[in-house]
């Protein structure tokens, strides 16, 4: 009777583990939406060229205490990339990323990625067109938000089957195969983002002078 108990407390967590496998989380060739099982989340993007960049940080401290142990003082930062991209009709558009890492400077074409879904709306990608560089948010939890639709729930499953000594290798098995498939998402599935984006980017880029002379192609 306890393993069967134990056993159906832990098929939340191997269906997790399963679905990580099996569903490849990437977007769709159109750049349109992501692929497969996550179709439901829209992709929204915005390719402008860079007049103000801005990185800042801010710590927060908080303060907690405990009976046993008394006071107890715990600090966190974060890091702020305030951003003004001015797309190909003109207008200007203000955003502030947190704990992305971007690297841009003025002048540069930048695409912002968002993930939208309802009243959700997530960026999760930031293409540097000048550069070939891209950032995403899978270390802060901005991807987990899609590949996990319930952070908080599966975070509840995975304790619960860890809890239990049968229930560790699932638990495990999920935490690696996620990580496997934010893993891909960062190589492979933003791919089609670059090709859909590449006209508007070309756009924006500075054109060649009348006159002036092509760049030799390479030789060879």
């Amino acid at each position: 009777m306890v393993g069967v108990i134990l056993l159906l407390v832990n098929i939340p967590i191997c269906i997790r583990a399963i679905s990580a496998l099996v569903n490849p989380l990437q977007v769709d060739p159109s750049g349109a939406r992501f692929a497969g099982r996550y179709r439901r989340w829209q992709v929204d993007t915005l390719t402008g060229r860079v007049a103000g960049a801005n990185t800042y940080t801010t710590t927060t401290t908080r303060t907690t205490y405990d009976g046993d142990y008394g006071r107890r003082v715990s600090t966190s930062s974060n890091v702020h990339n305030s951003l003004l991209l001015v797309d190909a009709a003109g207008q200007q558009h203000s955003m502030t990323l947190t704990n992305f890492s971007v690297q841009v400077w003025d002048g540069q074409i930048v695409t912002v990625c968002r993930a939208v879904k309802g009243r959700k709306n997530i960026i999760f990608a930031v293409l540097n067109h000048s550069t070939n560089r891209q950032f995403e948010g899978t270390r802060w939890g901005c991807i987990d938000r899609i590949a996990v639709p319930r952070v908080g729930l599966a975070t509840f499953w995975a304790i619960v089957s860890a809890i239990t000594v049968i229930g560790l290798i699932p638990a495990l098995a999920w935490a690696v195969t996620l990580r496997r498939q934010m893993r891909r998402f960062v190589k492979t599935g933003i791919k089609p983002l670059w090709t859909t984006t590449a006209a508007a980017a070309a756009a924006l880029s500075p054109q060649r002078a009348p006159g002036t002379p092509a760049e030799p192609e390479p030789l060879g």
